[in-house]
């Protein structure tokens, strides 16, 4: 749920803003990087829309596409390629 994802993408985030080191991103573009990976970490979770609204519960929301991690790297290779 949101409790694990939103911490997990702030810490991912800010460990690889620290590793990266750059002495030109200014603190606005660190607590928008920041932002954009919180965003990221909870968006698998949009399937539970679907869970709760359209499935009637039928599956665990962990089986939905959104949970596939080979499908977050593809569209990830995607935008940086593009």
């Amino acid at each position: 749920m949101f409790i694990g994802h939103i911490p997990a993408g702030y810490l991912v985030s800010y460990s690889i803003i620290k590793l990266i080191k750059n002495p030109n991103l200014s603190a606005h573009n660190t607590n928008q990087l920041l932002f954009i990976g919180i965003i990221a970490a909870a968006f698998p979770d949009i399937s539970l829309f679907y869970f709760y609204l359209i499935d009637n519960r039928q599956h665990l929301h962990h089986s939905y596409w959104t949970h596939i991690p080979f499908y977050w790297a593809i569209m990830s290779s995607l935008l940086l390629i593009g």
